[in-house]
C-alpha cells in the first residue's frame, strides 16, 4: 500500500508539447514533489517523458533534449511518396480499406535518441510508468473504426530488456500516418492518445486500476486552447484529489497565425446561416492551433514551451508542496 503522500502523475500526448511537461516536471523536483511520485501513465510523448522522468535523476538532462535534440524526432520519409500514392491513400481509408504506405516520418533517429536518453536498467527507486498503446487488429493500419483497435497498457518498468522497452515507448508514440505502426510479438501497435479510436489521450485509468490506493494524481496536459481543455471520460473516485497542470496560454506553433485568421470567423456565429459556417470554421481553427503547437518540432519552441511548463507548474503545484522538501 502507498502511504498518503504517494503521487500518482498522468502526461498527455501532445507531439511537440511535450516540451511543457518537461518544464513542469522541473517545477515538481523543484517543489518536492517528484520525490512523492510512485507511478506515472504516459501516452505518445507523453510516454516518453514518463519514461525519462522516472529515470532520469536531473530534470535538466531532458529540457536540454528537448532544446537541443528535438528537431531530430520528426525526420521526413517521403523518399518514396507521389502524389497519386498519397491521394490513393487518402481514398482508401476513407473507403474503410487499410492505410496502404509507410509512415511520412522516420522513427530511427527517436530510436536512437531513447537509446542515449535512457538507461539500460531501470533504476531499483524509480517510480513504475505505464505506457498506453492501441494494438492494431485489422491490417497494417486498422480502418476508421474504433472496433478496430484495442487499448493496450505496458508496464515499462517490469520490462527487464531495455530494447523491448524502448519498442514499447515507440508504439505508444506512433501517431497514425506519421510513423509506421510498431510491431511487437507479432501485433502492431499505434499511438495511444488517438481518442477518436478508443484511444485515451489523458491515461488515468491504469493509476485508477492498478494503483487505487493513490489519493493524489497530477495531470499534465498540452492540447489546450485558451480556456478549452481535453475533458476526461473517467470517473475520478470522490476520496482521490485530481490537480491538473494545464497550459495557461496555447502553446503555439508555426501555423497558430492561420488558426488566427479563421478564429476571426467568431464574429460571425450570431448570424443566421452564416453563423454555422462560422461556427464550422472555427473548430477547424482550432484544430489547427492544435496540431501546430504539436507539430512543433523546433528547438526555440521547445525552450518556450518549457519555460510556460515550468511557470505553470509553479502556480498549479505550489499548494502541494510539502514543508521539508526532499531531495532524490
Amino acid at each position: 500500500m502507498a502511504n498518503d503522500d504517494s503521487i500518482g502523475l498522468v502526461l498527455s500526448g501532445g507531439g511537440a508539447k511535450g516540451a511543457f511537461q518537461a518544464g513542469v516536471w522541473k517545477a515538481m523536483c523543484e517543489l518536492g514533489l517528484a520525490d512523492r511520485v510512485r507511478v506515472i501513465s504516459g501516452t505518445s510523448v507523453g510516454a516518453i517523458n514518463g519514461a525519462a522522468f522516472a529515470t532520469l535523476r536531473d530534470p535538466e538532462k531532458l529540457c536540454r533534449f528537448w532544446r537541443t535534440r528535438v528537431g531530430e524526432i520528426a525526420t521526413p520519409n517521403l523518399t518514396n511518396l507521389t502524389a497519386e500514392m498519397l491521394i490513393s491513400a487518402i481514398t482508401d481509408v476513407l473507403s474503410g480499406k487499410p492505410f496502404p504506405f509507410h509512415g511520412l516520418l522516420d522513427r530511427s533517429a527517436l530510436d536512437q535518441i531513447l537509446s542515449s536518453l535512457l538507461p539500460t536498467r531501470w533504476p531499483t527507486e524509480a517510480p513504475g510508468v505505464f505506457a498506453t498503446s492501441l494494438e492494431c487488429r485489422a491490417g497494417l493500419l486498422a480502418t476508421l473504426n474504433p472496433g478496430c483497435y484495442a487499448r493496450q497498457c505496458f508496464s515499462l518498468n517490469e520490462e527487464l530488456d531495455a530494447d523491448k522497452r524502448i519498442l514499447r515507448i515507440l508504439a505508444s508514440a506512433a501517431i497514425p500516418w506519421g510513423f509506421d505502426p510498431v510491431e511487437i510479438d507479432g501485433r502492431r501497435y499505434v499511438d495511444g492518445g488517438w481518442d477518436e479510436m478508443g484511444g485515451e489521450n489523458i491515461p488515468v485509468t491504469p493509476i485508477l486500476k492498478r494503483c487505487p490506493d493513490i489519493r493524489t494524481i497530477i495531470v499534465v496536459r498540452c492540447n489546450c486552447v485558451a480556456d478549452e481543455p481535453e475533458k476526461i471520460d473517467v470517473s475520478i473516485p470522490h476520496e482521490t484529489a485530481l490537480v491538473e497542470v494545464r497550459p495557461s496560454s496555447t502553446l503555439r506553433g508555426p501555423l497558430d497565425l492561420a488558426g488566427d485568421l479563421l478564429s476571426s470567423a467568431n464574429l460571425l456565429t450570431g448570424v443566421p446561416i452564416i453563423g454555422t459556417l462560422a461556427r464550422s470554421i472555427d473548430a477547424i481553427s482550432r484544430q489547427i492551433r492544435i496540431w501546430s503547437g504539436a507539430l512543433a518540432f523546433d528547438g526555440d519552441c521547445a525552450k518556450r514551451f518549457i519555460n510556460q511548463g515550468y511557470a505553470d507548474g509553479m502556480e498549479a503545484l505550489r499548494p502541494l508542496r510539502p514543508k521539508e522538501t526532499l531531495n532524490w
